[in-house]
């Protein structure tokens, strides 16, 4: 059977769709690590409710963002600034 054109153009559409979202978690997990903010492994990276409920997983990922809280920095005698 001879593939149709509309199916190959479709196949080739979720492709490249699936190469950005690729692209776009990533980003979002070096995000996530590099402010210290830890998710659910199944939002994130590799995670199936990314796909196959992604509002949800967006909606829990901004809510971790929004609810955290980052350490003090610290001057060198262990006091957070401003604090003496």
């Amino acid at each position: 059977m001879k593939c149709p054109q509309y199916i190959k153009d479709m196949l080739i559409a979720r492709a490249n769709h699936a190469a950005k979202f690729t692209s776009i978690d990533v980003t979002v997990q070096e995000w996530l690590e590099k402010h210290g903010i830890e998710v659910e492994e199944y939002d994130i990276c590799g995670g199936c409710e990314s796909y196959v409920n992604p509002h949800a997983s967006s909606r829990r990922i901004i809510e971790a963002i929004e609810e955290f809280e980052p350490l003090p920095i610290k001057d060198a005698k262990g006091y957070p600034y401003g604090v003496h």
